[in-house]
């Protein structure tokens, strides 16, 4: 069976997200992430 993705917000920012079937578990994108706490147009820098 295929994972399925999704696209959340936080504070309207996407943050991509995958199904793992086999584990049952979401998996966020970091780099996503990193934008949508930091705000920052450029996330990179923050996960270097």
């Amino acid at each position: 069976m295929a994972d399925k993705t999704s696209l959340r917000f936080f504070e309207n920012i996407p943050v991509r997200a995958v199904w793992d079937e086999e584990s049952a578990k979401w998996w966020f994108c970091a780099m996503d992430i990193a934008e949508a706490l930091t705000k920052s147009k450029n996330p990179r820098k923050y996960w270097k």
